[in-house]
């Protein structure tokens, strides 16, 4: 894989950072983090934003943030 640019990795930390204060008092958030995912039909790979959450539900998250696309992950993360 190859590596995404300084400046594509500081954007997706800025739009990181903006999801998170929109969700930082949601229940069953549990984690927003910085993904890659393969871009449909091609072999290009681009960053996303992952919400991962305990329920599917709801969020009302927009598509995108600062046109980084945004993910929902749904897992129930307990320490074993």
């Amino acid at each position: 894989m190859t590596p995404f640019s300084q400046e594509a990795m500081s954007e997706a930390t800025a739009a990181k950072e903006m999801l998170v204060r929109q969700l930082e008092s949601r229940a069953g958030v549990r984690l927003v983090d910085i993904g890659a995912e393969t871009v449909p039909g091609t072999a290009d790979r681009r960053l996303i934003l992952r919400v991962h959450v305990q329920n599917a539900s709801d969020l009302g998250l927009p598509p995108e943030i600062n046109g980084i696309p945004v993910r929902v992950v749904v897992a129930d993360y307990r320490l074993e």
